[in-house]
């Protein structure tokens, strides 16, 4: 019942926002492309025909705001159905146009490279990947040095707040600079080398785990220490509890003491990394674009570039609307596991 709850809550919350992400981006949008599309005459005015040269009413902002919301929606769920786009004939004067109207499948094809669910599912393998080994890492680096100390807490307190203090896109340039240029081990455009093999072989999961090396590389240099540091935290502060310090007073083994200290932060542990999600998508949205991977990062990318003088609110909406999807489900996940570990909050305890 309580975990039902919560998913109640978060589908509550994620709605609030999808409603806030359609105001905010109609509202630039309106601002933005509004002297093109609805104050002053069509910049094709001279080739069209007298219907299309007069100057359309500007639409008010409120219904602007529900109508291009409703778009947004619309569009998010039809970029997923393979549609074919349409020609529109405009009979001019002294000529005649043919103006492409590209389907929503086609346009987010031709601005991001891959269809969307392509782009999702590039997103997704970035952030498992660098999420098992920021897990694995930090967690093992977090529980030695919050309980042994020495030298395993030293270079974690030393190297947190220089990993927290230096940009994503620096280590990206370094990985870039050490394995790229000088020991060309690995590919730096992750959609050139998928396209490379493709043309001059056979595509294997492989292939697409070797292309993400840098980019999974990047976003565990940024986020490992920082992790690590933050379990180390939970883990000295639980150790200064009275069952610890019974438990080593009886002698126990270093690795029972271990196991109940991660059993014991477990639940503030999870919450956590539920939050610390949400920051490795944004700095995974900036890893994209750099590494030219064509996942959310791209599609905001292309949304926010201007193209044919307006701001493409549609791509903007969907890379918003995928990202709190994301975060939806995995604090949903998060939470679920929450409520199983941590009795404090189970009502049938």
């Amino acid at each position: 019942m309580g975990f039902l709850k919560k998913v109640i809550e978060n589908l509550l919350l994620f709605t609030i926002i999808v409603l806030m992400l359609g105001a905010l981006v109609s509202g630039v949008e309106y601002k933005y492309n509004s002297p093109y599309a609805y104050g002053i005459k069509n910049p094709l005015s001279p080739l069209l025909g007298t219907v299309e040269n007069q100057t359309p009413q500007k639409m008010p902002l409120t219904k602007f705001i529900f109508t291009r919301t409703y778009e947004y929606l619309k569009f998010s769920v039809d970029v997923f159905k393979n549609q074919t786009g349409t020609t529109k004939i405009i009979r001019g004067q002294n000529e005649v146009i043919e103006i492409h109207i590209s389907s929503p499948s086609e346009m987010f094809y031709h601005v991001v490279g891959v269809s969307a669910g392509d782009a999702i599912l590039n997103t997704l393998l970035l952030l498992t990947l660098t999420m098992i080994l920021v897990f694995v890492i930090g967690l093992s680096w977090g529980l030695r040095a919050g309980y042994k100390g020495g030298w395993w807490d030293k270079t974690l307190r030393a190297t947190a707040p220089l990993f927290s203090a230096i940009p994503g896109w620096f280590w990206g340039i370094f990985l870039m600079w050490v394995l790229w240029w000088k020991l060309s081990v690995v590919p730096l455009s992750y959609i050139d080398y998928i396209h490379q093999v493709e043309a001059n072989g056979h595509v294997t999961p492989l292939t697409y785990l070797y292309a993400m090396t840098i980019p999974v590389l990047t976003l565990t240099f940024v986020n490992t220490a920082v992790y690590a540091y933050n379990v180390r935290t939970l883990v000295v502060k639980e150790l200064d509890q009275d069952y610890f310090m019974v438990d080593l007073l009886k002698g126990l083994p270093d690795r029972r003491v271990m196991k109940k200290a991660l059993r014991t932060v477990l639940p503030s542990f999870l919450t956590f990394t539920s939050y610390n999600f949400l920051n490795l998508m944004i700095n995974g949205m900036a890893v994209e674009v750099m590494f030219n991977v064509p996942g959310i990062g791209a599609t905001f990318a292309g949304g926010v570039a201007i193209m044919i003088q307006r701001l493409n609110g549609e791509l903007i909406f969907f890379s918003a609307l995928v990202m709190a999807l994301f975060y939806f489900i995995n604090s949903t996940i998060m939470e679920g596991i929450y409520l199983r570990l941590d009795p404090r909050v189970r009502h049938d305890v």
